[in-house]
């Protein structure tokens, strides 16, 4: 997901994109005019009867799960109307993909050229596709709150996700050169995944302080991990000028097309990295540090900690902003960015990962502050 470059746009591709849209938004609206129409009787004869809608019956939705969903929910739609730009039909293969692969293994390129190729033959049929599944996706996590269809949405967003994270992230640089947690390692399509898997959970999961404190040090594991990766010696991490890859990267982020205060900020960044890059990676290491250390000691604890998991949380979110905005210039500025990179679903992560430990009751006893089953089985 995710990327940027030049314009890719034939006149006759693009008008054939936008049309096949047009038809097929058309279509959708009928179809939802329809479902509407049919399920407004059935609602009426279920209250006449005196039964009660299986949404009604489901168990309260836990507040960290409600901010999966919807967070996700939302994320897929923009990625979804992200699509739509002319250039994608053409330009995904060329400006989104290949730039992915680069240091990656020969394998990852035996495995993703067929799919490329497959996408070049039809690009009009497949840039289509990718749009209206993601947005179906996207929908279907927002409104399907607390109800068996929720489940089914998590999983079956999982799933995407996995292919996004193959074939269009070329598995989100973990196997290339250079990777780095502020570049969007391990890709946007990995927490995706990591979402979908965690919504796809049965509501027995989400009874009790387990899965919180599972989950929490699974996240302060992986922080560690691309902290550890960011302060590694010998990858031009820590070197300013133009030798150094953080300031490299800025330079080239302010040259995107966006707005002139955006691109006057990234452009100080970049001087700053450029004289200073010791100092500026040092700091990327640090933050990221200390958002590890906060989420495993809130997880290792049985009751938690929740100043540690506060600090966590504020300087992680901190830093996700200011990577987002500085270094991944937004993510969906330029023709083809496909979506707001890695720094918006991490930062909603990592927000309902500490809101569900915050509110996780004590081992063996039932949650402090609210119901944590959040589907019918």
């Amino acid at each position: 997901m995710g990327g940027g470059g030049s314009a890719v746009s034939d006149p006759a591709v693009v008008a054939a994109f936008h049309a096949a849209l047009r038809d097929q938004a058309a279509l959708a609206l009928v179809l939802a005019a329809a479902c509407v129409l049919l399920w407004r009787p059935l609602a009426r004869r279920r209250r006449r009867t005196g039964r009660r809608p299986t949404p009604a019956a489901a168990p309260a939705e836990p507040a960290a799960r409600r901010l999966l969903r919807l967070g996700f929910g939302a994320l897929w739609v923009a990625d979804g109307l992200l699509q739509t730009k002319p250039e994608m039909a053409l330009g995904l293969p060329r400006h989104v993909v290949a730039p992915a692969e680069v240091g990656t293994p020969g394998w990852v390129h035996a495995l993703i050229s067929p799919a490329l190729a497959s996408w070049s033959a039809h690009p009009v049929a497949a840039a289509t596709s990718v749009v209206w599944v993601q947005l179906a996706l996207g929908a279907a996590l927002l409104l399907a709150p607390r109800w068996r269809p929720s489940r089914t949405a998590g999983a079956l967003s999982a799933a995407w996700a996995a292919v996004v994270w193959v074939f269009g992230e070329a598995f989100g640089g973990l196997l290339g050169t250079g990777g780095s947690w502020l570049f969007g390692m391990p890709g946007a399509a990995a927490l995706y995944l990591a979402a979908g898997v965690t919504l796809a959970l049965p509501a027995r999961s989400w009874r009790g302080p387990r899965l919180a404190r599972v989950t929490c040090l699974a996240l302060g594991t992986y922080f560690a991990s691309v902290a550890v990766a960011q302060a590694w010696p010998g990858r031009r991490f820590w070197t300013g000028g133009p030798d150094g890859r953080l300031p490299a990267m800025l330079h080239s982020m302010a040259l995107t097309p966006q707005p002139r205060p955006l691109s006057s900020l990234i452009r100080a960044a970049a001087g700053f990295a450029s004289a200073h890059g010791a100092l500026t990676n040092l700091v990327a290491v640090v933050g990221l540090g200390v958002v590890a250390s906060g989420l495993l000691v809130a997880g290792a604890s049985r009751r938690g900690s929740h100043r540690a998991l506060l600090v966590a949380t504020v300087v992680g979110e901190v830093l996700c902003l200011a990577t987002w905005v500085v270094v991944q210039d937004l993510g969906f500025l330029g023709a083809t960015g496909t979506d707001p990179s890695s720094m918006p679903p991490t930062a909603v992560v990592l927000l309902a990962v500490a809101l569900a430990r915050r509110t996780s009751g004590p081992p063996g006893g039932q949650p402090r502050r609210e119901p944590t089953a959040g589907l019918v089985c």
